[in-house]
C-alpha cells in the first residue's frame, strides 16, 4: 500500500498508522469512529471510545474515500489535524496527526 510506504519514510514512522474506509461506515457512526465519544454521550454509548484521531496521535491517519463524507463531517475532519483541541462530551484532547486522504 502506497500510504504505508509514505508513513515508513516519514518522521512519524515510529508512531501509529491508522486507516479508515469512510465509505464502509454509516454517517452516524463515522463521527464516533473518527473523534470518539464519552460514555453516556448518546444512547448506546455504554463505554468511552477513543477516536482514530486520538489513536493516531503523532502518527498518520489515512482517510480513504473521504469524498463520501458529508460536508459537515469533512469540515470537522479538516479542522482536526495539527495541534487542535477537540471536545467529546466533557473531555478535551490535544492531538498531533498527519492526515492523508
Amino acid at each position: 500500500m502506497f500510504v504505508r510506504a509514505i508513513h515508513r519514510l516519514s518522521r512519524r514512522k515510529d508512531h501509529p498508522l491508522m486507516a479508515c474506509d469512510c465509505s464502509a461506515l454509516a454517517p452516524t457512526l463515522l463521527e464516533s469512529e473518527l473523534f470518539g465519544h464519552v460514555k453516556g454521550s448518546f444512547s448506546g454509548a455504554v463505554a468511552t471510545k477513543q477516536g482514530l484521531f486520538e489513536a493516531a496521535h503523532k502518527g498518520t491517519l489515512f482517510l480513504d474515500e473521504i469524498g463520501n463524507l458529508t460536508m459537515e463531517t469533512q469540515g470537522k475532519a479538516a479542522a482536526s489535524p495539527g495541534d487542535q483541541t477537540g471536545q467529546e462530551g466533557r473531555r478535551h484532547r490535544r492531538t498531533r496527526t498527519s492526515t492523508s486522504a
